[in-house]
C-alpha cells in the first residue's frame, strides 16, 4: 500500500489541479450567472462547501501531526505515513466539492 501513495498522490493532486482550472475558466466566463447559480442551488453547494470543510479539516488533521513529530512526540515513518493517508483524504474532498461547484456552475445546453 505505501509504495503506491505517491503514484495515488500525484493522480489525485493533478485531478484537482485540473478541476481547480476548469471551475476558474467556468466562473470566468460570466461571473454574475456563476454566482447566481450558487445561490439558487443552495443544498448541493452547501453540499459541496461541507465535504470542503471535512477536507480542511484532515488537511488540519496532518498539520498537527507533523508538528508533533517536529517536537518528537511522534516517530517520523507514523508521521509518513499519516501524512500521506491525510493529504489524500484531503485531496479527495477537494476533488468532490470542485467537481459538485462544477456541476453547479456549468450552464446545461437547454439553458443557452
Amino acid at each position: 500500500m505505501i509504495q503506491w501513495m505517491p503514484l495515488i498522490s500525484c493522480l489525485t493532486t493533478g485531478a484537482a489541479l485540473a478541476l481547480s482550472i476548469s471551475l476558474y475558466l467556468k466562473i470566468k466566463d460570466n461571473v454574475k450567472v456563476s454566482l447566481g447559480r450558487i445561490f439558487l442551488k443552495r443544498n448541493e453547494s452547501t453540499k459541496a462547501m461541507e465535504v470542503l470543510t471535512y477536507g480542511l479539516l484532515f488537511f488540519a488533521i496532518g498539520r498537527f501531526v507533523a508538528v508533533l513529530c517536529e517536537i518528537e512526540l511522534v516517530s517520523r515513518p507514523i508521521y509518513l505515513i499519516f501524512q500521506s493517508l491525510m493529504g489524500t483524504a484531503y485531496t479527495i474532498c477537494l476533488i468532490y466539492s470542485l467537481y459538485k461547484l462544477i456541476s453547479i456552475v456549468k450552464r446545461r445546453s437547454s439553458e443557452l
